[in-house]
């Protein structure tokens, strides 16, 4: 239907049944993937790093942890932007936070990204606007 909708000739006018068919089925596959894209960046991140404790490994500019760290974390960022932006102040922002390693409190109400998961501590009653920034990382080795 899609494809016959989108390869008429020039002059033919579209079926607007079909055309309404695609509209009401674009919002919820949307859903859908960026619920799965959530899903693999928790598999992912489960699976190639683990939990990383505070004060863990250095992640070093051009070691294979610092690889594997960036590639979770950017695909983790990527599902914020689709899915889980939908999901922040709600619970399931919260659940999806705790999937990621983040400890949250159940009452908490983030409107921002977290980045850094495992270095996360959210107790309750707190409330994070969406201007905050919430990292876990230092730019230097203490030293």
């Amino acid at each position: 239907i899609i494809m016959d909708t989108w390869l008429q000739a020039p002059g033919s006018s579209a079926d607007p049944k079909s055309l309404t068919l695609v509209a009401l089925a674009l919002a919820p596959a949307y859903v859908l993937l960026g619920a799965c894209l959530a899903a693999v960046a928790v598999v992912l991140k489960w699976l190639l790093l683990g939990r990383i404790p505070v004060g863990g490994r250095w992640r070093w500019v051009g070691s294979w942890f610092h690889h594997i760290f960036a590639f979770v974390q950017s695909l983790a960022s990527l599902s914020a932007g689709i899915f889980v932006g939908m999901t922040f102040g709600s619970p399931m922002y919260n659940w999806w936070l705790r999937f990621m390693g983040a400890r949250v409190a159940t009452d908490a109400v983030i409107f921002s990204q977290v980045t850094d998961f495992d270095c996360i501590e959210i107790d309750e009653g707190a409330i994070i606007e969406k201007e905050a920034v919430l990292s876990g990382q230092r730019m230097l080795p203490a030293g």
